[in-house]
């Protein structure tokens, strides 16, 4: 017996206490365990989730000093509005997942964060003259944060970029109708700004947007905010161009990325230090010559063949070289941007050798 109550008490000593976590609920009419974000948000501890149900939130919710959150509009970002009325939204915390979210009508929505994931959300009708809509800062360097499935529309900025974003796996996201003007000359004034040590931009749509500088910026001037890119398998629809100036060494991998009506002198204005060369990209009604695009790395100068690019649908026709089973032998590609055949009405292959005739002459 005695032996059993020694036992026990070494149990309890030695045990690591359960977690004391908390949900909260948040309802339109006040009904739930806060009556407002707000008040759901000062009331958490690390780990707690808040959980939000539909409605329209007239607020600017922010939350700084927690280790771990969690925050979910349970029905989705298109019934989950978060009206900034003019103001902005601001985390401060270790661990955060946020999901489910429109944020609209505000100055900007900024996270600090170690590790951040972002999803599902909207984002709209910003407008910041301070320096950016989308800020996201990583505070750890650690490995990748990821914003994905997300829309990103119709914001605007002064001297800032619609987005920047740091060692994030940026992938799945949709990117319309969004302006960005330079305030200095060298503003860092895109559509989307990679910071930290490391980028992944993969299979994201680009369209309709407008910046002076271009869509994608990636300017070092003074010393390496990061060291590897990847910009992979995305759509370019009706942009400024791609912009990438450094004066230190990094890796760039720009592959069976699909550009087009792109605007500016160059689609890429060279780093002051070399990458590899662009290959398995796909340019068309590009009115300037480059040299980063080169034939011999299978980049082509031809019509992607979209159904309905106009109306938002970028899968391609059954004739489309994007389609590997269109591709010369040895070209290797794979599927060049994001979407398979996908038109209505079926048409009739081009050959090869009438796809040639439309190479861009180096």
């Amino acid at each position: 017996m005695l032996d059993r109550l020694w036992i026990t008490l070494l149990l309890l000593i030695f045990l690591p206490a359960p977690s004391m976590t908390a949900t909260w609920t948040v309802y339109e009419d006040g009904s739930g365990d806060a009556p407002t974000i707000q008040a759901a948000l000062d009331s958490t501890s690390s780990g707690d989730t808040v959980l939000v149900y539909p409605g329209t939130y007239h607020e600017s919710p922010t939350r700084y000093n927690l280790a771990e959150l969690t925050l979910l509009g349970v029905s989705g970002r298109d019934d989950t509005i978060i009206d900034l009325a003019g103001g902005h939204s601001s985390f401060g915390i270790v661990y955060f997942v946020i999901s489910g979210f429109c944020f609209e009508n505000g100055d900007h929505v900024y996270i600090q964060s170690a590790y951040y994931s972002v999803h599902d959300c909207t984002f709209r009708d910003l407008d910041s003259d301070s320096g950016g809509n989308i800020v996201l800062t990583d505070t750890n360097d650690h490995g990748y944060n990821y914003f994905e499935d997300n829309l990103v529309t119709d914001n605007g900025s002064v001297g800032g970029p619609i987005m920047r974003a740091d060692n994030a796996f940026v992938r799945g996201n949709l990117f319309s109708d969004n302006t960005c003007i330079m305030e200095y000359h060298l503003d860092p004034a895109g559509i989307f700004f990679p910071g930290g040590r490391f980028s992944r931009i993969e299979e994201n749509i680009f369209t309709n947007n407008y910046a002076e500088l271009g869509t994608i910026i990636v300017s070092l001037f003074s010393e390496p905010q990061f060291l590897e890119m990847t910009l992979w398998n995305n759509i370019f629809y009706h942009n400024q161009a791609l912009i990438i100036w450094s004066d230190y060494d990094f890796a760039a991998s720009i592959e069976n990325n699909i550009l087009v009506s792109t605007s500016a002198n160059n689609p890429f204005t060279d780093s002051a230090r070399p990458f590899e060369p662009p290959s398995c990209n796909i340019l068309w009604n590009i009115e300037y010559d480059t040299e980063v695009f080169a034939e011999e790395d299978w980049n082509l100068y031809l019509d992607p063949r979209f159904c309905g690019a106009e109306i938002g649908d970028f899968t391609v026709n059954v004739g489309s070289v994007c389609l590997p089973e269109n591709q010369p032998v040895g070209m290797n590609c794979g599927l060049i941007g994001i979407f398979e055949a996908g038109c209505p009405t079926p048409t009739k292959n081009i050959s090869w050798g009438l796809l040639k005739r439309y190479f861009k002459t180096k």
